[in-house]
């Protein structure tokens, strides 16, 4: 239940925001995650916030690079 309410709304816009989070906005994400185990809201392990960021760039990634219609010029 976690997962899909609380996870799935701080990763919803993630490619928009996440290259404009410094080092410490990464940590406060951390840190309420880690809140949430203590407090046996969630009980993933591997839960991190920097891999949910980092999954979420290369989804965006690749579908602007499967994309036909993009604008941006591959080197071959």
């Amino acid at each position: 239940m976690f997962l899909a309410t609380v996870v799935a709304k701080l990763t919803y816009c993630v490619p928009a925001w996440s290259g404009l989070c410094s080092a410490n906005d990464r940590a406060g994400f951390v840190a309420f995650l880690r809140r949430s185990k203590r407090y046996e809201y969630s009980i993933d392990d591997d839960l991190m916030i920097t891999e949910l960021l980092d999954a979420a760039d290369q989804s965006l990634f690749k579908r602007i690079m499967n994309n036909e219609q993009q604008l941006l010029v591959t080197a071959t």
